[in-house]
């Protein structure tokens, strides 16, 4: 399931290198590209060795920030043997990330209007559909191991399963917004609910 693209190191010291400038308060609007240099430690026209235009670092910083949290949480999931753990994983990885609000991803969706990110990401739409097409495959795998556990049926309406996912997981989060500093006792009550609501909808 690797889908990730290849950085080179200089691609990536620019690219965390804009993500420092974010952490410090700066809006993409208002970092140019001699700011991001200078930052990386690299001279403007070596910037330009890698990445097009400024436009071009911010959209390949984005698909880099998505890769590392997806594979972040595809790491977790593997290390669990269980159908609860691997959805356990996955939520624990979620609050870790909305409770960091320094987090790469966090500081990009920030940063990025729904008409930004379309203009920004215009080019990278087929990485973007197969980031979709393999979190929708790790979804189904995921079913199928809470099904061969006996907790529910095999699934037959790949549509509505991943829905249930999806709801699921959309409930946590949203409980997670409604907590201003959550306790273990009150993330572990949200993190029950979405799995008990999980378990319902696939039964």
């Amino acid at each position: 399931m690797m889908i990730s693209p290849s950085y080179k190191e200089k691609e990536l010291v620019i690219m965390r290198a804009l993500m420092r400038l974010l952490a410090r308060g700066q809006t993409l609007a208002e970092i140019k590209t001699s700011d991001i240099a200078q930052e990386a430690g690299v001279g403007k026209g070596t910037l330009y060795n890698y990445f097009a235009a400024k436009e071009d670092i911010f959209a390949r910083t984005v698909i880099y920030s998505i890769d590392t949290l997806l594979h972040g949480i595809w790491e977790r999931m593997d290390r669990e043997s269980s159908f609860r753990g691997k959805c356990y994983a996955v939520l624990f990885s979620i609050h870790e990330m909305m409770a960091n609000e320094h987090s790469d991803l966090n500081l990009i969706l920030f940063n990025l209007g729904s008409r930004e990110a379309k203009q920004l990401l215009g080019g990278e739409i087929s990485l973007i559909w197969r980031y979709l097409s393999a979190i929708r495959e790790k979804v189904l795998q995921l079913a199928q191991t809470g099904a061969d556990e006996g907790l529910f049926p095999p699934y037959t309406d790949e549509e509505y399963t991943y829905s249930a996912f999806a709801s699921a997981l959309m409930g946590f989060v949203h409980a997670r917004c409604r907590m201003d500093l959550p306790t273990d006792g009150a993330l572990r009550t949200a993190m029950g609910n979405a799995y008990t609501l999980l378990l319902k909808a696939l039964n």
